[in-house]
C-alpha cells in the first residue's frame, strides 16, 4: 500500500489490490488520484486503542486498513497482516 500525499498532507491510500483491478494496459496512463481510497473512507483509530479492539475494527473495514491518527496530519496505516506480524513478534519474544 502507498500513502498518497498532496501538498504535504496525506489524502488517501492506493493498495496493491487497487492496482490489480486495473487492466494492465491502463497502468501507464492511470494516476494515483484515479484509484485512491480517500482517508475519509478509512476507519480512523486512536493510537492508544487496544490491539484486540483494532483487530475487531479491521475485520469490518471495507479496505482492510485502519488509519492511526497521530494528529497534525501524521497518520500510519495498519492492516490485518501488520497486526498478525506484531502479535507473532511478541510471541517470539515471549511477551
Amino acid at each position: 500500500r502507498f500513502l498518497v500525499v498532496e501538498y504535504g498532507q496525506p489524502v488517501g491510500v492506493v493498495t496493491f489490490q487497487d492496482i490489480q483491478r486495473l487492466p494492465q494496459n491502463k497502468w501507464r496512463f492511470t494516476t494515483a488520484n484515479q484509484v485512491i481510497v480517500p482517508l475519509a473512507k478509512l476507519t480512523a483509530i486512536d493510537p492508544e486503542l487496544p490491539i484486540m479492539e483494532a483487530v475487531k475494527l479491521i475485520q469490518q473495514a471495507p479496505t482492510g486498513l485502519l488509519a492511526v491518527n497521530h494528529g497534525e496530519g501524521r497518520i500510519n496505516l495498519i492492516s490485518a497482516e501488520d497486526i498478525m506480524s506484531y502479535l507473532h513478534m511478541r510471541k517470539q519474544l515471549g511477551f
